[in-house]
């Protein structure tokens, strides 16, 4: 259930990554945020009612982040209200996966998820920057980055996981996408600036 849901925050990444690089209308992306957001509150309130103990609690919790964090986009772009309190919601989310890193590396020993993490961090603490602090030219990074981790933090380990191969993956892959992110940002970054579509940034969302 939670790789189906992965799968999931992986599109609609992609898609308001799109929509931050000026590809999508964000009130036309607001319908899959919106979706998605109920979706992924959904899906923990049923594993925590089923939970048998604190790592089921550990494990569900986090998604209500993705689930606040697509309802609040999705709501916001659709009725284009002001997203400066959104902004500041995503600097605390990214200051939480710190926590769940930490969770994922020395309670559970999963140094891929912790990795993950830290990553879907920085892209919080982007969209703190430019929906918060008003920096929209931070805006294409924010959307580039979007895109490039929507395939490999979310939709790779989604299907690897329901095809039962995550979990014998060495870490050493997730840490070369890391390395390798800031450079495939960059790439999608100047590529998005030459082609003149960039927009005013809105409510469009993460993970």
């Amino acid at each position: 259930m939670i790789s189906a849901g992965l799968l999931l925050i992986g599109a609609v990444l992609f898609v308001n990554g799109m929509a931050f690089l000026g590809h999508a209308d964000p009130r036309n992306s607001a319908i899959i945020n919106i979706f998605v957001g109920l979706l992924t509150t959904a899906i923990p309130f049923y594993l925590l009612t089923t939970a048998k103990g604190p790592d089921d609690f550990l494990g569900a919790s986090p998604v209500f982040l993705f689930g606040l964090t697509y309802l609040w986009a999705g709501i916001t772009n659709l009725t284009r209200n002001d997203a400066t309190g959104f902004g500041w919601y995503c600097i605390w989310v990214a200051a939480i996966t710190v926590v769940f890193a930490a969770v994922a590396l020395f309670h559970f020993g999963d140094p891929k998820q912790a990795i993950i993490w830290l990553n879907w961090g920085v892209l919080w603490g982007l969209f703190w920057s430019v929906l918060a602090r008003g920096r929209a030219d931070h805006g294409l990074a924010a959307g580039a980055a979007a895109i490039v981790m929507s395939v490999w933090t979310c939709t790779v380990p989604a299907i690897l996981t329901m095809l039962g191969l995550w979990a014998d993956l060495p870490v050493w892959p997730v840490i070369v996408a890391t390395v390798l992110t800031p450079f495939a940002v960059r790439a999608l970054f100047r590529f998005s600036s030459s082609s003149s579509l960039a927009q005013e940034p809105q409510a469009t969302m993460v993970s």
